[in-house]
Protein backbone atom coordinates (compact mmCIF):
# COMPACT_ATOMS: atom_id res chain seq x y z
CA UNK A 1 0.00 0.00 0.00
CA UNK A 2 1.11 3.52 -0.67
CA UNK A 3 1.96 5.78 2.51
CA UNK A 4 -0.68 8.90 2.64
CA UNK A 5 2.28 11.36 2.03
CA UNK A 6 2.58 9.72 -1.46
CA UNK A 7 -1.30 9.63 -2.00
CA UNK A 8 -1.32 13.73 -0.59
CA UNK A 9 1.46 14.86 -2.15
CA UNK A 10 1.84 13.08 -5.70
CA UNK A 11 -1.65 13.14 -5.61
CA UNK A 12 -1.83 13.71 -9.45
CA UNK A 13 0.13 11.45 -10.90
CA UNK A 14 -1.32 8.74 -7.93
CA UNK A 15 -4.89 9.99 -9.89
CA UNK A 16 -3.73 9.46 -13.15
CA UNK A 17 -2.21 6.32 -12.78
CA UNK A 18 -5.46 4.84 -11.38
CA UNK A 19 -7.51 6.58 -14.27
CA UNK A 20 -5.01 4.38 -16.72
CA UNK A 21 -5.72 1.35 -15.62
CA UNK A 22 -8.89 1.65 -14.67
CA UNK A 23 -9.89 2.75 -18.40
CA UNK A 24 -7.62 -0.74 -19.69
CA UNK A 25 -8.74 -2.98 -16.37
CA UNK A 26 -12.65 -2.15 -18.19
CA UNK A 27 -11.78 -2.33 -21.74
CA UNK A 28 -12.28 0.84 -22.73
CA UNK A 29 -8.78 1.13 -23.83
CA UNK A 30 -7.97 -1.54 -25.55
CA UNK A 31 -5.68 -4.57 -24.89
CA UNK A 32 -4.02 -6.72 -27.59
CA UNK A 33 -2.93 -10.56 -27.39
CA UNK A 34 -1.27 -12.47 -30.05
CA UNK A 35 -1.33 -15.83 -31.33
CA UNK A 36 1.92 -16.97 -29.57
CA UNK A 37 3.54 -17.04 -26.61
CA UNK A 38 4.37 -13.71 -24.90
CA UNK A 39 6.42 -13.71 -21.75
CA UNK A 40 6.77 -10.12 -20.12
CA UNK A 41 9.68 -9.39 -17.76
CA UNK A 42 9.11 -5.89 -15.09
CA UNK A 43 8.96 -3.92 -12.55
CA UNK A 44 6.67 -1.69 -10.65
CA UNK A 45 9.71 0.17 -9.74
CA UNK A 46 12.58 2.16 -11.78
CA UNK A 47 15.54 0.06 -12.27
CA UNK A 48 17.62 -2.21 -9.89
CA UNK A 49 15.68 -5.41 -9.90
CA UNK A 50 17.70 -7.20 -12.17
CA UNK A 51 15.65 -7.35 -14.98
CA UNK A 52 18.41 -8.60 -17.91
CA UNK A 53 20.22 -10.72 -15.79
CA UNK A 54 16.64 -12.47 -15.18
CA UNK A 55 15.53 -12.33 -18.68
CA UNK A 56 18.78 -13.50 -19.74
CA UNK A 57 18.36 -16.71 -17.59
CA UNK A 58 14.94 -17.38 -19.56
CA UNK A 59 16.58 -17.24 -22.29
CA UNK A 60 19.14 -19.88 -21.62
CA UNK A 61 15.96 -21.54 -20.10
CA UNK A 62 14.36 -21.44 -23.22
CA UNK A 63 16.34 -21.15 -26.30
CA UNK A 64 16.71 -24.90 -26.76
CA UNK A 65 12.97 -25.27 -27.43
CA UNK A 66 11.40 -22.14 -28.88
CA UNK A 67 12.63 -20.19 -31.83
CA UNK A 68 12.74 -16.63 -29.62
CA UNK A 69 12.56 -13.15 -29.71
CA UNK A 70 14.03 -10.54 -26.80
CA UNK A 71 12.16 -7.22 -27.59
CA UNK A 72 12.97 -4.11 -25.63
CA UNK A 73 12.53 -0.54 -26.19
CA UNK A 74 16.21 0.17 -26.37
CA UNK A 75 16.14 2.81 -24.33
CA UNK A 76 18.58 5.75 -25.03
CA UNK A 77 19.52 4.68 -28.44
CA UNK A 78 19.70 7.41 -31.06
CA UNK A 79 17.64 5.55 -33.65
CA UNK A 80 13.41 5.57 -33.90
CA UNK A 81 10.85 3.15 -34.64
CA UNK A 82 11.78 -0.75 -35.18
CA UNK A 83 15.10 -2.10 -35.30
CA UNK A 84 16.34 -5.95 -35.45
CA UNK A 85 19.29 -5.64 -34.14
CA UNK A 86 22.81 -6.89 -36.28
CA UNK A 87 26.19 -8.22 -35.26
CA UNK A 88 27.34 -4.52 -36.29
CA UNK A 89 24.84 -2.51 -34.07
CA UNK A 90 26.34 -0.24 -31.09
CA UNK A 91 24.72 0.56 -28.21
CA UNK A 92 23.43 3.81 -29.63
CA UNK A 93 21.51 2.20 -32.58
CA UNK A 94 19.75 -0.51 -30.17
CA UNK A 95 20.67 0.50 -26.61
CA UNK A 96 23.21 -0.72 -24.20
CA UNK A 97 20.97 -4.01 -22.72
CA UNK A 98 19.77 -5.31 -25.99
CA UNK A 99 23.16 -5.13 -27.75
CA UNK A 100 24.68 -7.36 -24.44
CA UNK A 101 21.63 -9.64 -25.12
CA UNK A 102 22.63 -10.24 -28.44
CA UNK A 103 26.54 -10.73 -28.03
CA UNK A 104 25.56 -13.25 -25.11
CA UNK A 105 22.42 -14.92 -27.68
CA UNK A 106 23.89 -14.31 -31.35
CA UNK A 107 21.28 -17.10 -32.51
CA UNK A 108 18.20 -15.59 -31.12
CA UNK A 109 16.32 -12.48 -32.95
CA UNK A 110 16.73 -9.07 -31.04
CA UNK A 111 14.51 -6.32 -31.69
CA UNK A 112 13.83 -2.60 -30.36
CA UNK A 113 10.82 -0.82 -30.58
CA UNK A 114 8.94 1.68 -28.25
CA UNK A 115 5.62 0.60 -29.24
CA UNK A 116 5.93 -2.70 -27.98
CA UNK A 117 2.25 -3.87 -30.22
CA UNK A 118 3.87 -2.72 -33.15
CA UNK A 119 7.18 -4.24 -32.72
CA UNK A 120 5.41 -7.70 -32.08
CA UNK A 121 3.40 -7.25 -35.20
CA UNK A 122 6.42 -6.73 -37.72
CA UNK A 123 8.60 -9.34 -35.64
CA UNK A 124 5.22 -11.69 -36.42
CA UNK A 125 5.55 -10.69 -40.13
CA UNK A 126 8.73 -12.22 -40.94
CA UNK A 127 9.21 -14.91 -43.15
CA UNK A 128 8.71 -18.28 -41.82
CA UNK A 129 11.81 -19.46 -40.13
CA UNK A 130 12.81 -16.51 -38.66
CA UNK A 131 9.47 -15.78 -37.44
CA UNK A 132 9.52 -16.11 -33.36
CA UNK A 133 7.90 -18.93 -31.72
CA UNK A 134 7.88 -17.25 -28.67
CA UNK A 135 8.44 -13.46 -27.57
CA UNK A 136 10.09 -11.78 -24.36
CA UNK A 137 9.56 -8.12 -23.33
CA UNK A 138 11.38 -6.49 -21.76
CA UNK A 139 10.80 -3.92 -19.16
CA UNK A 140 7.05 -3.80 -20.54
CA UNK A 141 5.02 -4.32 -17.61
CA UNK A 142 3.70 -0.86 -17.61
CA UNK A 143 3.07 -1.43 -21.61
CA UNK A 144 -0.55 -2.76 -21.11
CA UNK A 145 -1.67 -1.97 -25.27
CA UNK A 146 -0.22 -5.98 -25.18
CA UNK A 147 -1.67 -8.71 -23.29
CA UNK A 148 1.09 -10.93 -22.67
CA UNK A 149 0.43 -14.39 -22.06
CA UNK A 150 2.51 -14.37 -19.08
CA UNK A 151 3.72 -11.43 -16.62
CA UNK A 152 6.86 -11.57 -14.22
CA UNK A 153 7.28 -8.88 -11.97
CA UNK A 154 10.74 -8.52 -10.47
CA UNK A 155 11.00 -6.85 -6.65
CA UNK A 156 14.40 -6.37 -5.20
CA UNK A 157 14.48 -8.00 -1.88
CA UNK A 158 16.67 -4.57 -0.41
CA UNK A 159 14.06 -2.14 -1.51
CA UNK A 160 10.76 -3.91 -1.81
CA UNK A 161 7.36 -2.06 -2.93
CA UNK A 162 5.75 -2.11 0.17
CA UNK A 163 8.52 -0.16 1.85
CA UNK A 164 8.46 2.39 -1.09
CA UNK A 165 6.64 5.54 -2.29
CA UNK A 166 6.02 7.10 -5.81
CA UNK A 167 8.25 9.26 -7.98
CA UNK A 168 9.97 11.30 -7.03
CA UNK A 169 9.56 10.73 -3.51
CA UNK A 170 10.41 7.00 -4.08
CA UNK A 171 11.46 4.85 -6.71
CA UNK A 172 8.14 3.50 -7.88
CA UNK A 173 7.06 4.04 -11.13
CA UNK A 174 2.98 2.18 -11.01
CA UNK A 175 0.90 1.68 -8.17
CA UNK A 176 2.12 -1.17 -5.80
CA UNK A 177 -1.26 -3.28 -6.11
CA UNK A 178 -0.64 -3.45 -10.06
CA UNK A 179 1.67 -6.92 -9.16
CA UNK A 180 -1.81 -8.47 -8.86
CA UNK A 181 -1.81 -8.28 -12.43
CA UNK A 182 1.78 -10.92 -12.52
CA UNK A 183 1.30 -14.58 -12.97
CA UNK A 184 4.89 -14.56 -11.54
CA UNK A 185 6.83 -12.59 -9.00
CA UNK A 186 10.37 -12.94 -8.70
CA UNK A 187 12.27 -11.42 -5.69
CA UNK A 188 15.73 -10.64 -6.64
CA UNK A 189 19.08 -10.36 -4.76
CA UNK A 190 17.89 -12.31 -1.99
CA UNK A 191 19.67 -13.97 0.29
CA UNK A 192 21.32 -17.69 -0.59
CA UNK A 193 18.75 -19.56 1.18
CA UNK A 194 20.03 -22.86 2.64
CA UNK A 195 24.18 -21.61 2.40
CA UNK A 196 26.35 -24.08 4.49
CA UNK A 197 30.02 -23.50 3.93
CA UNK A 198 29.49 -22.14 0.66
CA UNK A 199 27.32 -25.47 -0.16
CA UNK A 200 23.25 -25.33 -1.05
CA UNK A 201 21.13 -27.76 1.46
CA UNK A 202 18.28 -28.50 -0.87
CA UNK A 203 16.19 -29.37 2.82
CA UNK A 204 17.94 -26.33 4.89
CA UNK A 205 16.74 -24.04 2.02
CA UNK A 206 13.25 -25.61 2.26
CA UNK A 207 13.19 -24.52 5.83
CA UNK A 208 14.36 -21.23 5.71
CA UNK A 209 12.28 -19.92 2.66
CA UNK A 210 9.01 -21.50 3.92
CA UNK A 211 8.50 -18.68 6.40
CA UNK A 212 9.88 -15.83 4.29
CA UNK A 213 7.69 -16.56 1.39
CA UNK A 214 4.58 -16.37 3.48
CA UNK A 215 5.36 -13.08 4.72
CA UNK A 216 6.38 -11.84 1.20
CA UNK A 217 3.20 -12.86 -0.22
CA UNK A 218 1.38 -11.30 2.67
CA UNK A 219 3.20 -8.58 2.17
CA UNK A 220 2.77 -7.86 -1.36
CA UNK A 221 -0.70 -8.65 -1.18
CA UNK A 222 -0.45 -12.18 -3.28
CA UNK A 223 -3.29 -14.15 -4.09
CA UNK A 224 -2.90 -18.40 -4.00
CA UNK A 225 -2.44 -18.39 -7.88
CA UNK A 226 0.66 -16.41 -8.23
CA UNK A 227 4.21 -17.72 -8.20
CA UNK A 228 6.35 -16.65 -5.82
CA UNK A 229 9.79 -16.96 -6.36
CA UNK A 230 13.55 -15.78 -4.76
CA UNK A 231 16.65 -15.14 -6.82
CA UNK A 232 20.26 -14.69 -6.13
CA UNK A 233 23.08 -13.12 -7.86
CA UNK A 234 26.37 -15.26 -7.82
CA UNK A 235 29.20 -13.45 -10.00
CA UNK A 236 31.80 -15.12 -11.72
CA UNK A 237 35.41 -14.58 -11.68
CA UNK A 238 36.60 -11.19 -12.89
CA UNK A 239 37.94 -11.21 -16.66
CA UNK A 240 38.88 -8.95 -19.54
CA UNK A 241 36.10 -7.24 -21.45
CA UNK A 242 37.95 -7.52 -23.94
CA UNK A 243 39.85 -10.55 -24.05
CA UNK A 244 42.51 -9.65 -26.90
CA UNK A 245 43.13 -6.29 -25.76
CA UNK A 246 43.06 -7.04 -21.61
CA UNK A 247 46.33 -8.73 -19.68
CA UNK A 248 44.63 -11.02 -16.53
CA UNK A 249 47.60 -9.77 -14.86
CA UNK A 250 45.84 -6.52 -13.53
CA UNK A 251 43.01 -9.03 -12.07
CA UNK A 252 45.56 -9.61 -9.39
CA UNK A 253 46.15 -5.54 -8.94
CA UNK A 254 45.96 -3.89 -5.73
CA UNK A 255 44.26 -1.11 -7.08
CA UNK A 256 41.37 -0.74 -9.54
CA UNK A 257 38.72 1.64 -10.58
CA UNK A 258 35.51 0.21 -11.57
CA UNK A 259 32.78 1.70 -13.76
CA UNK A 260 28.82 0.35 -13.18
CA UNK A 261 25.71 1.21 -15.16
CA UNK A 262 23.82 -1.20 -12.91
CA UNK A 263 21.02 0.96 -11.24
CA UNK A 264 21.37 -0.57 -7.93
CA UNK A 265 25.01 -1.36 -7.26
CA UNK A 266 25.18 -2.64 -3.73
CA UNK A 267 25.32 -6.08 -3.85
CA UNK A 268 28.26 -5.21 -6.67
CA UNK A 269 29.96 -2.85 -4.33
CA UNK A 270 29.81 -5.25 -1.48
CA UNK A 271 31.44 -7.73 -3.64
CA UNK A 272 34.23 -5.82 -4.82
CA UNK A 273 35.56 -3.69 -1.43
Amino acid sequence: MLSLKSKILLFPYWLTLKIRHFLYDKGIKKSYSFPIPVICIGNITVGGTGKTPHAEMIIGMLQDKYRIALLSRGYKRKTKGFRIATDTDTFAEIGDEPLQIKHKFPDITVAVCADRKEGIEKLLALPEGVRPELIILDDAFQHRRVRPSHSIVLVNWHNPIFSDNLLPIGRLRDLPEQIRRAESVIVTKAPRFGEHDGIIDDRLCAEQIAPVEKEWRSRLGLNASQNLCFSTIFYGEPRPVDSSAGDSRYVYSQNAIFFTGIANDTEFRKLIL
